[in-house]
């Protein structure tokens, strides 16, 4: 009888581009595929299991036969059993290389170290050599399995750092690991509503998508935007959540005016809404008057109690800058600590990218469409953040919210599975709008968070639509 290395030499296997067949022999143990004479391997394992299986050892072959016809005498499940163990020890060996290989990988991802498909190969043949598997050479397509198995995939470096930079990381994430515990210490004295985050996030007056579909082989993929220059200039949000999920209002915007003010004229023709507040400056960021701004018409309206409240260490979020404490509305602030705010801010971890997935939507299917909507006005600016801020407000994103908290490490138990915004307003079978009219020839927009119709831009966006119990 053939060994299981001469039956596996006959056996045809797809096309690769990088296989050589010397690899053949490190595969022995993962092909299954019937072999063109003789008996599968697979079969002969499942055979010898079956045949082990008795309850005082053994059962008698022709018990094993009456499941396995292929199988003709005891001698030849004494032979399958023999070929089963030495593949057996194979096996383990073949597993061992492949989880020490991926420890190495991860040891040097760990140290920020770039690895490339040579050191995958080496550090694998270092490791059969180690635990005695001769012959084994770690060629192409056991390097390609090894990394479609473990989810590997080259990347562009996006970012270089020094030892230095890691230092600091390390002890940036002790200081948030620090602050942490304390927050949490402190949070147990509040209610849910009453604990809160805030901070500020910029966005450009015109986004510019990222990423498009394009035509293989394609050299440039250019995208069309109405102004470089309001691709570089931003105005400032700042929204405010809760522990408990919420996303309070109203929203607080500072846009950008050459003057630093509105004027009669300019601010006559804003738009309001009930959900907004509306400011400005000179930058479109925000200095420490309208940080008290934002604190007195924004953030005290929503307090009724004794809350905590978590910012940023910025220099504008001066207690003297905020009537932090009344005898009404007694207010703790608790400042993240400096360089940890991506693993340590609740909107920064998470929620904030929610809201610029809506927010380039928006941009994309008026640049797409060509849609007369001016974006970089201030009263559509106001009229779009507003609709962003009544979506992410419906109690679908609930849980959403609380997995920002949780990331950034102030909530121990998971919220559980939520929806986000691609799931909740961007997946739908139907294209046709809910209105049913001669405008929604554009096809569906979004999926209302509220009331869950589908609705084409125009009744999105140009009739303003609003069914989440505010109003104008």
């Amino acid at each position: 009888m053939n060994s299981p290395l001469q039956q596996l030499s006959q056996i045809t296997t797809l096309r690769f581009d990088d296989y050589e067949p010397e690899c053949e022999e490190e595969y022995e143990d993962e092909i299954e595929e019937d072999e063109p004479t003789g008996t599968p391997f697979y079969l002969k394992l499942r055979a010898v299991e079956y045949w082990m299986s008795g309850r005082n050892g053994k059962l008698k072959w022709t018990t094993v036969q009456n499941r396995y016809r292929f199988i003709t005498s005891e001698r030849q499940l004494y032979a399958f059993k023999e070929q089963v163990d030495r593949n057996g020890d194979r096996l383990t060996k073949f597993k061992q290389i492949r989880e020490k290989t991926l420890a190495d990988f991860e040891q040097a991802i760990a140290n920020r170290h770039a690895v490339h498909d040579m050191d995958i190969a080496r550090w694998a043949r270092k490791h059969a050599k180690a635990i005695g598997l001769p012959g084994f050479k770690a060629c192409p397509w056991w390097v390609w399995k090894f990394k479609r198995t473990n989810r590997i995939c080259s990347r562009k470096i996006t970012k270089v750092v020094t030892s230095n930079d890691l230092k600091n990381d390390q002890e940036n994430l002790k200081l948030a690991n620090e602050f942490r515990v304390r927050v949490r210490s402190l949070i147990t004295d509040y209610l849910p509503t009453h604990v809160f985050n805030s901070d500020q996030s910029g966005f450009n007056y015109e986004f510019a998508s990222k990423r498009s579909l394009q035509f293989k082989g394609t050299k440039d993929a250019t995208v069309l935007v109405s102004s470089i220059n309001a691709t570089t200039h931003s105005y400032t949000i700042q929204p405010i959540t809760t522990l408990e999920g919420d996303l309070i209002t109203p929203l607080f915007i500072c846009l950008q005016e050459p003057s630093g003010k509105f004027g009669p004229i300019v601010k006559k023709g804003l738009f309001t809404c009930n959900n907004v507040v509306a400011e400005c400056s000179k930058s479109g960021k925000l200095n420490k008057e309208l940080v008290r701004n934002w604190f007195e018409n924004a953030f005290l309206p929503a307090t009724s109690s004794k809350s905590l409240l978590l910012l940023d260490s910025w220099s504008g979020h001066d207690e003297k800058v905020c009537v932090l404490a009344t005898a009404e509305n007694p207010c703790k602030i608790e400042k993240i600590p400096p360089r940890t705010t991506a693993i340590a801010q609740p909107l920064d971890v998470y929620f904030f990218r929610q809201w610029k997935i809506l927010t380039k939507k928006i941009y994309d299917r008026v640049s797409l469409d060509n849609l007369t909507v001016n974006l970089k006005e201030r009263s559509n600016i106001i009229k779009m953040q507003s609709l962003i801020h009544y979506q992410l407000s419906s109690p679908v994103f609930k849980k959403m919210i609380q997995y920002s908290w949780f990331k950034a490490g102030y909530l121990e138990d998971d919220p559980g599975r939520f929806q986000n915004v691609n799931e909740v307003c961007f997946t739908f079978k139907e294209d046709l709008c809910v209105q049913d009219c001669s405008q929604c020839s554009e096809g569906v927009f979004l999926l209302c968070s509220w009331c869950r119709n589908p609705l084409c831009f125009s009744h999105f966006f140009t009739a303003y639509h609003n069914c989440s119990g505010h109003s104008m």
